[in-house]
């Protein structure tokens, strides 16, 4: 399993320090588990944004990285995530125009 812990948050702003005990808990039929804070690293950069990708017809996820994009005949989905600097997870095909996924 993993053994970091990535965080939105700066965990020494939020009072953690290492030797502390936190508890993780699941939001699927896991069991929850408690750790101890080893250690705590500098803070990861920021992940490249997706609010700056081209021919948005409509956003489909909070990140902004799953959208509806135009202007695709002829692209691949890796081709249209490299236009931001991105790598494309998934490509599907929409229903009627929104995002709906067949």
């Amino acid at each position: 399993g993993a053994t970091q812990l990535f965080l939105k948050d700066d965990p020494e702003a939020m009072g953690w320090r290492a030797g502390d005990r936190i508890g993780i808990a699941t939001t699927s039929r896991g069991e929850s588990t408690v750790h101890t804070i080893a250690s705590i690293g500098p803070p990861s950069p920021e992940p490249p944004g997706c609010g700056d990708m081209p021919d948005v017809k409509k956003t489909c996820s909070t990140s902004k990285c799953r959208v509806l994009a135009g202007q695709m005949t002829g692209k691949t989905c890796a081709q249209y995530c490299a236009l931001s600097g991105l790598t494309c997870e998934a490509a599907f095909e929409e229903v009627s125009d929104d995002c709906s996924i067949q």
